[in-house]
């Protein structure tokens, strides 16, 4: 409950100004397979040079460098709320915080098995928080 209600402020907090707008502009236009193998793509040897010449990147930049994770629950969970709620960022804040609070109840169940119904058990849940 704790941890919930501590992410409960970031229902308001809208679209921030990074990540989230390069983010945004792929899900409102890509398909879901497409989102889920460039969704978390940040440098890749075939765009490097473009984005070295347009200065995003410093001049110096590895041109064969690549940074990419393959994050495909993260991907489909932005995807379905971009197909649920495209201009709610409520919406989609709150999709985020029940599986927060889904996962932090898997834990606590996780703990008490594992520690049984103890301090314990309670204290893992609350530093998970």
């Amino acid at each position: 409950m704790l941890a919930v209600a501590l992410g409960v402020p970031t229902l308001w907090y809208g679209w921030g100004i990074d990540d989230d707008m390069l983010h945004r502009t792929m899900l409102l236009s890509s398909s879901l397979p497409e989102v889920i193998a460039r969704l978390f793509v940040f440098l890749d040897p075939k765009t490097n040079q473009a984005l070295m010449d347009l200065g995003v990147l410093p001049w110096w930049t590895l041109d064969t460098v690549r940074v990419s994770f393959w994050r495909p629950l993260a991907a489909l969970s932005l995807w379905l709320d971009y197909q649920l709620w495209p201009e709610s960022a409520l919406l989609m804040h709150a999709h985020n915080l029940l599986w927060y609070a889904g996962l932090c109840l898997l834990a606590a169940v996780t703990y008490r098995r594992l520690m049984g119904r103890d301090i314990s058990a309670g204290l893992a849940l609350f530093c998970l928080s």
